[in-house]
């Protein structure tokens, strides 16, 4: 078992015991999906386990991974003139254009932009051909450097009025936190449709605790982020497991 299935598994285990139940393991199936079995006194629950973290919508695209290492690269050299008490949200919009088309005028709006400004602005965009890249400004209860990333290939259009266009395309914090648990369960989901009985899905943050401190402002994003999302009945019920050990039933299909 990974690391992560592990620690999900103990928290689950340590969750049911907490609500009464006598007997709680789990044991790692023969045959994946799913990652667990877990045995709650007599019954036994099918359980897939997924991270959710900012990759969770990218690690599949070449492209994604390009920019985000190469932003992240950018955010380390300057390390020394970046505040340490600053969080902002990166979006990146593309067409397939490769980084390298674009380096050197990021590198130079990164230095005469927002270093020169200090991270002051709510909002910088940089905007090149086909590439948008909008840093947003983040209210976060968390201390340190937080810059989660999201990544898209709808291409930019250029438009009449660029500063409608603009706003148009940005893309908030709640929206995008969506798009990633949404994306993570449609991915278990298919991967999962042959189990039976109807499986369980477990996520196990690692994003939402990089904007706020306290569990029940965590649940609470999550709760405001599957509310909308159908793909969830699939699942016989979803829980989050969060960095300080909780666990949350978030949807239950029988409930």
């Amino acid at each position: 078992m990974k690391k992560d299935e592990i620690v999900v598994s103990d928290a689950l285990v340590t969750h049911y015991l907490n609500k009464g139940y006598k007997t709680v393991t789990y044991s790692e199936p023969s045959q994946d999906p799913p990652d667990i079995i877990l045995q709650i006194d007599q019954n036994s629950y099918p359980i897939e386990i997924t991270k959710i973290d900012e990759n969770s919508l990218n690690r599949r695209t070449n492209f994604a991974h390009s920019y985000g290492t190469f932003i992240k690269q950018i955010i380390a050299q300057k390390q020394s003139e970046v505040p340490k008490n600053v969080s902002y949200y990166i979006s990146v919009r593309h067409s397939g254009t490769k980084v390298g088309k674009i380096r050197k005028k990021f590198i130079l709006f990164f230095d005469k932009k927002i270093l020169a400004q200090g991270f002051s602005n709510d909002e910088y965009i940089f905007l090149e051909g086909s590439v948008k890249i909008t840093f947003k400004k983040l209210n976060t209860s968390k201390g340190g450097q937080h810059f989660p990333m999201s990544f898209s290939t709808v291409p930019v259009r250029q438009s009449n009025d660029i500063k409608d266009f603009l706003n148009s395309m940005i893309e908030p914090l709640d929206v995008g936190f969506q798009s990633i648990v949404r994306n993570s369960i449609c991915v278990k989901s298919k991967k999962c449709s042959a189990v039976k009985p109807t499986i369980w899905l477990a996520l196990y943050d690692f994003y939402a605790n990089k904007f706020n401190s306290d569990d029940n402002e965590q649940i609470l994003m999550y709760q405001n982020a599957i509310a909308n999302i159908t793909e969830k009945d699939n699942f016989d019920r979803i829980l989050v497991v969060l960095e300080s050990g909780a666990v949350v039933n978030l949807f239950d299909k029988h409930t």
